[in-house]
């Protein structure tokens, strides 16, 4: 590699791309114009979220209604920031001034199309934030997914789905997924084939391996669903297998082996010529006289007889892998006028080979189908059974409505009604199916009535007619996993343009190159690294044009930086013997060797960071210095280099997000809490108790656990037990689990981990569970703790909230849980390219850029080209692949290799400012894989070397290359902006206290209760229970009494005696005429007592609802529900009555029992509170004898003292 001295300028700001022939802006106002349908290939950091929006703003302008656009995009947060990026667009122009809004027009629509100030157009700007507002459901700007859920809700019967259809969540779909597998897996199906085929594939693959390749068919549940459906069942998908090695269903290797030892093309003539001088002429040598027992014994039998010699026969033409023998070891010169009949005879079984293995392969896919489809099926019924459907289920299932006979001319006429113009962003995104809905919905628009003129508009414009817009990037499709592809991405807009071009609309394919995001050094390497033909494969165009990059930064400074890789030495411990760490082993167990490559690449990337940071280095574009959140490491994938990076960041007190996504159950906090529910489930189970005592609930060191364990008689729980009375630590403890132990039968899940949380516990008297776990694993913690209390409530939302079935379901379902990246948290991220898509950062790290791709491996072959239709294959080993599952496996290689090439250009173009590159080296520690990321990105150094000057320091594996640009434009905006300002004040004493806990006593009173507490006895009723009729009877009457006051009042006075007669006359009282005249009589007594009359007056009301709060003499508060069962405001006084009926009633105020007095205070006391001016009256009313009893106020004080 080329290089100058270290020090001085290292790049001018002039030697970068950042002049092309066409400006950037122009390029984004083509691809925006309204009036013609465009195709837009977008490099990394290019604006294409821009194009987006002044692709929507020209068409709002243009007249189009909101409600007739749909834009299409990949993930939420692409939606979200779009929308959010509309809002504030149209908020800005609906507040800006008439010089600001001028400006913002000409840059949207250029200066021919905003030549001057147009007053209407500037009207119709500033209306268009409320235009959107105010349109049926806003823009619609939503990922296909919640297309399609719309789609299904809007037209459930047509598609067949239930109309209050449930999405099932990630995690859920998991777990119900490990139920579908496990019912099928535990010969639960009654189906035979399902059993024969689940012998065989045992009998063929260890567990593991079956389990692997059974969990990728699953994951490719979608693509098999889709193969079903298509093929009509799965007998017919598996006559395709056969049809694809020409074989016939059933047909055995054995009758195929049989057909090659009696194929009558064999040259048994020459072949006997070649053993014979083989086996006897002087001159044969050891390659030839090992032939001679195996060819002498297959030639000699009869035809029928060879299939048992066969593979002996094989090994003279073939090696263990299965591939011929070279020419040398097959004969050697002396005898080379053999080797054409000894190379026919090979390729000739060669052929046979591949048929025999076909039918291997044949046989192992279609069990392996027959496997797959029960599983498939079984999942469906428990979908169905739940009423959900999944993230395929909504593709699928839309994309046969749209295309469905009969159906779907309905369907599309109803959309049509609504949708001129469609958006699709991220389209390398989109899988053959996704593309098949947009697809049918953009024909209608370049077919038929569709492809009419632009209408009208109400001023007189023509509106735009419809069209079609995308905008992807194939050197960005990295999600072959959810079977996109850029394969895909180019055929679709070849269909695309024939359908404008043939509709005769505009068309217009652009390139986006210039990039807004980063700095030149960083692009100039990317365009050197993909000038080479190995890396550029899959990232380069078809049309063999180099990938090319224009930086809109000119003067802005950057740089690159490459590390020598870190070397492994003798006693490395080998990448493959390390595992991941273990979620709650212990942190030296945990720990990588310290000796390992990999170890020490974190510890010296850790230390730089706290270099840059401990210096403040300065990061020139943005005139500050760097801090830690401008910082994000990549990786290709999750392993150990992450909790070690994480350690190392840590032990430098540099502030870390930790990994994009984690495991839920695997989280120490969680860990915790689910240990605790396992002890409260099995409290006989001594290790998990173990773990609980040392938790951070309880906090127990090693001292004291040995203590309480050794010498221990019986369980670990009952030695703790015999410290229960005692006030001990071991006491505390003891009492703390008796506590939880007796409610976890009686709370669920999310009640009982919310309580522990919030109680006090051991380890913290003083504070909270959450305290406690939070003081010994840091705020860190908090996150896994919400997300798994959200967890328990999900749970309960579904299921019975019983415990041994949370537990369970948490654990099979291990739901992962995806961390906000984007957040404004100045710490340093730390995720996987694929996660890092669409995200940015000043500097980028790159560590693990020294392992080649990974190959295939033994799994299902599905047909390369994701768009085309066919079953999977499958086979025990990749020894076995042959004839079509051999070629599927080499196309996998070439597209895998394709796909690490785009996922390094992904990874590169993420840094807008600097880009570090190193890594470990793996193995014998030699060489590095030549199709490393690291060795491609050398290259590209070496590249620049030639050109431009490119610094090294150091030397051996210290040396360090660098290529960088000086700063000479103006610091442009933060794109981060974090607080910068002085550190917090400690916080006051008080914020750091529990709050008093609150001694609230709900005391609900009821008519007809006191609702006393233990300290005010209930009086005794009057029970029917045992009475004799006279006392049933009069409790019959006083219930009636107390119906008849309710409701007789409301009743005209003409009217009352007529009403009360006809109502005890009725049968189901079972009075006689003298009861009923009896029961009248007093009624109306009451009803037309002068003293009472207000009470049941007009103005007075039954049943009146009060609720309060009052506060007793020892400071308790007392929350009051009640019911008055008559209460009048009246000039000059409020009336009470309270009815009592199930008592004895008393005939003096002093027989009155306590809490009928102690519930009238009460309700003495609130209305007062409402009519603080008029005095309060109140009385009982005994409805057993029909008496009213006036309680003087003096009596009611005596219970007032609260």
């Amino acid at each position: 590699m080329g290089t100058r001295p270290a020090g001085g300028a290292i790049m001018s700001p002039d030697s970068t791309n950042t002049n092309p022939p066409l400006d950037a802006s122009v390029v984004q106002r083509h691809a925006a114009d309204p009036h013609a349908s465009v195709w837009v290939n977008a490099s990394a950091g290019t604006g294409k979220t821009k194009v987006l929006t002044d692709r929507i703003l020209r068409l709002l302008l243009a007249g189009v209604r909101p409600t007739r656009i749909l834009a299409l995009t990949f993930t939420k947060a692409g939606a979200a920031e779009m929308s959010i990026r509309m809002q504030q667009r149209l908020g800005g122009w609906m507040v800006a001034d008439d010089a600001r809004l001028d400006a913002q027009l000409r840059d949207l629509l250029g200066a021919d199309g905003y030549p001057t100030a147009d007053l209407a157009l500037r009207s119709q700007a500033r209306s268009l934030f409320a235009a959107v507002l105010e349109a049926p459901g806003g823009l619609q700007i939503q990922t296909l997914h919640s297309f399609c859920t719309g789609l299904l809700r809007r037209f459930p019967v047509e598609a067949g789905v239930a109309p209050g259809f449930r999405l099932i969540e990630e995690d859920a779909a998991h777990t119900t997924l490990n139920q579908a597998r496990d019912y099928v897996l535990n010969g639960r199906s009654d189906d035979q084939a399902v059993g024969e085929a689940l012998d065989y594939l045992t009998a063929l693959l260890d567990a593991d391996r079956f389990s692997k390749n059974m969990n990728a068919l699953i994951e490719e549940r979608g693509r098999l669903a889709r193969e079903l459906r298509r093929a009509g069942s799965v007998t017919a998908l598996q006559q395709e297998i056969y049809d694809l090695f020409g074989l016939t269903v059933g047909q055995s290797e054995r009758e195929i082996r049989l057909a090659a030892c009696t194929d009558p093309a064999i040259d048994e003539a020459g072949l006997r010529q070649a053993l014979s001088d083989f086996a006897n002429n002087p001159k044969a040598k050891a390659t030839e006289k090992k032939h001679v027992p195996a060819m002498e014994a297959f030639l000699a039998a009869e035809p029928e007889k060879r299939l048992a010699l066969l593979d002996d026969y094989l090994g003279v033409f073939f090696i263990k892998s299965g591939a011929q023998k070279a020419d040398k070891s097959m004969v050697t010169a002396a005898f080379k006028e053999h080797l054409p009949i000894m190379r026919a005879e090979a390729e000739r079984l060669e052929a046979w080979r591949e048929r025999w293995m076909g039918t291997r392969i044949a046989e192992a896919s279609c069990h392996f189908l027959t496997v797959g489809e029960a599983i498939l099926r079984r999942y469906q019924q428990l979908k169905q059974h739940l009423g959900y459907l999944d993230f395929s289920d909504l593709i699928l299932i839309s994309r046969d409505l749209l295309r469905s006979t009969g159906k779907a001319a309905w369907v599309l006429y109803k959309l049509d009604e609504g949708l001129d113009h469609l958006l699709i962003d991220e389209a390398q995104d989109t899988n053959p199916e996704q593309w098949d809905i947009v697809q049918t919905i953009a024909d209608e628009f370049f077919s038929g009535m569709g492809v009419a003129e632009g209408r009208e508009g109400p001023d007189g414009h023509l509106i735009p007619p419809r069209s079609l817009f995308v905008v992807g990037d194939e050197k960005q499709s990295i999600y072959s996993f959810q079977r996109a592809s850029p394969e895909t991405f180019k055929s679709m807009r070849t269909t695309f343009a024939r359908q404008v071009e043939e509709a005769q609309r505009p068309w217009r394919p652009l390139q986006l190159s210039h990039s807004f995001r980063t700095s030149p050094p960083v692009l100039q390497l990317v365009d050197k690294v993909f000038a080479d033909d190995i890396a550029a494969a899959g990232v380069r165009p078809d049309d063999g044009a180099g990938v090319q990059h224009f930086s809109s930064r000119a003067g802005h400074a950057g740089r690159i930086i490459l590390w020598q890789p870190e070397p492994r030495f003798e006693g490395d411990e080998q990448p493959e013997s390390v595992k991941d760490p273990q979620p709650w082993e212990l942190p030296p167990l945990s720990r990588v060797d310290q000796r390992s490559a990999r170890q020490r690449l974190a510890e010296r990337i850790a230390g730089q960071i706290r270099e840059w940071l401990d210096q403040k280095t300065l990061l020139e574009p943005y005139n500050r210095p760097i801090r830690s959140g401008d910082i994000m490491v990549l990786v290709r994938s999750r392993s150990a280099f992450i909790p070690a990076l994480v350690r190392a960041l840590q032990a430098r007190n540099i502030p870390v997000a930790g990994a994009d996504r984690m495991v839920l159950p695997e989280q120490l906090a969680v860990r915790d809490l689910l240990a605790l529910a396992e002890f409260l489930l099995l409290p006989e189970d001594d290790l998990t108790l173990a773990c609980v005592l040392k938790s951070p609930l309880i906090g127990l060191d090693e001292a004291q656990l040995a203590e309480l364990a050794i010498g221990r008689q019986g369980t670990l729980w009952r030695s703790l037990q015999s410290h229960a009375e005692a006030y001990t630590p071991f006491g505390a403890v003891a009492r703390y689990l008796a506590h939880w132990l007796g409610r976890v039968d009686f709370m669920s899940p999310y009640q009982l981990f919310a309580g522990v949380l919030a109680a006090s516990c051991p380890a913290l008297p003083d504070g909270t569970g959450r305290r406690a776990i939070l003081g010994r694993l840091g705020v860190d913690a908090a996150e896994p703790i919400d997300e798994f209390l959200d967890r328990c409530l999900a749970f309960e939302r579904e299921r019975p909230g019983v415990m041994q079935q949370f537990l369970d379901w948490l654990m099979t379902g291990a739901p992962e849980i995806k961390r906000d990246q984007e957040s404004g948290h100045d710490q340093i991220r730390i995720m996987t390219v694929h996660g890092s898509k669409g995200l940015q950062a000043p500097i980028v790290i790159l560590p693990d850029t020294t392992q080649p791709p990974n190959a295939p491996g033994s799994q299902p072959l599905w047909p390369v080209e994701l768009a085309h239709s066919g079953a999977p294959l499958f086979a025990g080993s990749t020894d076995d692949y042959a004839g079509a599952a051999q070629e599927r496996y080499d196309q996998i290689k070439v597209r895998q290799n394709e796909e690490y090439n785009r996922l390094l250009y992904v990874a590169m173009t993420r840094a807008a400012d600097w880009l570090l590159v190193c890594g470990w080296q793996h193995g014998n520690g030699k060489n590095l894989p030549e199709k490393s990321w690291y060795e491609r990105i050398k290259a590209g150094f070496e590249a620049l070397a030639e050109t431009d000057q490119v610094t090294k320091t150091g030397e051996g594996d210290s040396a360090i290359w660098e290529f960088a640009s000086v700063q000479s434009a103006a610091p442009k905006p933060d794109a981060r902006p974090f607080d910068d300002g002085d550190p917090l004040d400690a916080l006051p004493d008080w914020a750091t206290r529990l709050a008093a806990m609150e001694q609230v006593r709900e005391l609900a009173l009821t008519p007809s209760g006191g609702g006393e507490d233990e300290t005010h006895a209930q009086p005794a009723a009057a029970s029917p229970i045992g009475a004799d009729d006279s006392v049933n009877a009069a409790l019959a009457r006083g219930r009636l009494v107390h119906t008849l006051l309710q409701w007789l009042p409301a009743a005209p006075i003409a009217v009352r005696a007529k009403r009360l007669t006809e109502y005890l006359a009725k049968p189901v009282h079972d009075l006689d005429a003298a009861a009923q005249a009896a029961l009248t009589g007093e009624v109306l007594a009451i009803l037309d007592h002068p003293d009472y009359a207000p009470l049941f007056g007009p103005d007075s009301r039954a049943e009146v609802s009060v609720t309060g709060e009052i506060v007793q003499a020892d400071g308790t508060r007392v929350s009051v529900n009640g019911q008055i069962d008559r209460l009048v405001v009246l000039s000059d006084r409020v009336l009470i009555v309270d009815y009592k009926t199930n008592r004895p009633p008393p005939t003096t105020i002093e027989a009155v029992p306590p809490a009928y007095l102690r519930q009238l205070a009460m309700y003495r006391l609130l209305v007062q509170r409402l009519y603080p001016e008029k005095p309060v009256e109140t009385a009982l009313l005994w409805t057993i004898d029909s008496r009213i009893m006036a309680i003087p106020a003096p009596v009611l004080d005596q219970y007032s003292v609260f």
